[in-house]
C-alpha cells in the first residue's frame, strides 16, 4: 500500500456539512471547512506511524469505516471547537431552556390559570386566552407577559395585570432559545438567540372555577380581597 494511498485526502460529512481532511506523512494536516461562512482551514496533528499501521490493517481486513472513524475523532477533538461557524446539532439546539430562579414551570402555569379565572370579564368575547411569558437571557429583568404575542400586560391593565406580574416574580425564569434565521440549517450562523418563552392557554372559567381561583390566590398570598373588589368596579376589565 503506497504512502499516497495511506495519507489520502478524506471528506467527512456531518449532516449537510463537508470537511475535507488532508493528512501528510509527517503527522500534520489541514481540514478545509467548505460549508462555513469563512471557508476556514484548520490545522491538525496525529500520530503518523500509528495512522499508517491502522490504515494498512484496515485495508487488509476490508475495514471500510477506518477513515470515517479516524477523521471523526480528529474532528471532535481538534476541529469542532475551532470552527468560526460552529456546527449546531439537535443536542446543542435543545441544550438551553428555561431555568427557574424561583418557583417552577408547573406553578407558573397553575397560578396564571388562577389569575385569569378570577377575572371572568376577560372572557366576555373570548373562549380562551393564550398568555406568553418571555425572559431575557441573563437575569430575567426584562421579562414580558403578553396576551397573545402582541399585547404586553403591565400594571396599567388593572388588578389582573398586577397579579400576573406577581405570578412571574414568584416563578422567575431566565434562559434563551435558538431561532432559525434562514441561514445554514446546521451552523451557528443560521440561528439567533431569542428569549425563552413559556405559553399558557386559559379557557373561559365556570362560576365555580372563578370562586375557587379567588380563594386560591388569596391563600397563596398572590392576591387580596380588594383586588377582586377593584375588578367588580370595572377597572380590571378595562
Amino acid at each position: 500500500m503506497s504512502k499516497e494511498a495511506i495519507f489520502q485526502s478524506y471528506t467527512l460529512r456531518i449532516g449537510d456539512n463537508k470537511f475535507e481532511f488532508h493528512p501528510t506523512s509527517d503527522g500534520t494536516g489541514i481540514c478545509d471547512d467548505h460549508d462555513g461562512d469563512s471557508n476556514q482551514k484548520i490545522p491538525f496533528t496525529f500520530d503518523a506511524a500509528d495512522f499508517k499501521r491502522r490504515a494498512i490493517e484496515a485495508a487488509l481486513s476490508d475495514d471500510t469505516a477506518f477513515y470515517e472513524n479516524f477523521f471523526r475523532d480528529i474532528f471532535d477533538e481538534q476541529i469542532r471547537d475551532e470552527l468560526d461557524d460552529p456546527i449546531m446539532d439537535d443536542e446543542e439546539l435543545n441544550a438551553e431552556g428555561a431555568e427557574f430562579l424561583a418557583g417552577s414551570e408547573a406553578a407558573l402555569r397553575e397560578e396564571t390559570v388562577a389569575v385569569m379565572h378570577a377575572f371572568p370579564s376577560l372572557f366576555a368575547d373570548e373562549e380562551e386566552h393564550e398568555l406568553t411569558f418571555s425572559s431575557n437571557f441573563d437575569d430575567g429583568s426584562s421579562c414580558a407577559v403578553r396576551l397573545g404575542w402582541d399585547e404586553e400586560i403591565t400594571e396599567a391593565a388593572g388588578a389582573y395585570g398586577r397579579l400576573l406580574l406577581r405570578v412571574w416574580e414568584r416563578n422567575e425564569f431566565v434562559g434563551y432559545e435558538y431561532v432559525y434565521n434562514d441561514g445554514a440549517s446546521s451552523r451557528s450562523s443560521g440561528y439567533c438567540q431569542d428569549a425563552e418563552t413559556i405559553g399558557v392557554t386559559v379557557k373561559r372559567p365556570t362560576p365555580e372555577e372563578t370562586a375557587a381561583a379567588k380563594l386560591k390566590l388569596v391563600a397563596l398570598g398572590i392576591a387580596e380581597e380588594s383586588d377582586f373588589v377593584e375588578a367588580h368596579s370595572g377597572d380590571a376589565a378595562a
